[in-house]
């Protein structure tokens, strides 16, 4: 087993101290339903065919059903953006910001962080399935059934 390389430990945590306490909160808030839609809609083909598949498509599912009066009522429940609001932005923007040459270098250097946890996630998972079909068709069956 390989031991974690903790040489860089210190710049590290220095980055996320420094991250922790920029003002910065990035580019403003989608307000109107109808400018996002196009800006989802011109995302699209700058995706990866992954992210278009699994996060992309069934977004803007998402937003088709939710509609222009849905998304202002969602705002206007929501206006600290706290909660299915802030969740519905923060997946916009993920796209938007790919999509957009937002901080290109610290957007793709996190996606690619949470394409790693997520592949491990299904990997792990897949492990776990194969595992419990072995034991199950291992399992003794009952001759009366």
């Amino acid at each position: 087993m390989n031991h974690p390389d903790f040489r860089h430990l210190l710049a590290c945590m220095d980055d996320v101290t420094s991250a922790a306490m920029d003002e910065n909160t990035g580019p403003a808030d989608p307000a109107e339903y109808h400018s996002l839609y196009g800006r989802l809609q011109d995302a699209a083909d700058t995706l990866p065919p992954l992210y278009r598949v699994h996060v992309y498509e069934p977004f803007m599912l998402a937003v088709d059903k939710l509609s222009e009066a849905g998304f202002n009522s969602m705002l206007n429940r929501d206006p600290r953006k706290e909660r299915e609001a802030g969740l519905f932005l923060d997946i916009a923007h993920a796209i938007l910001q790919n999509s957009e040459a937002y901080e290109r270098e610290a957007t793709d250097a996190f996606q690619e962080v949470v394409s790693d946890l997520y592949d491990g996630f299904l990997s792990e998972e897949d492990k776990c399935s194969a595992w419990f079909v072995g034991v199950v068709s291992a399992w003794p069956r009952d001759s009366r059934t």
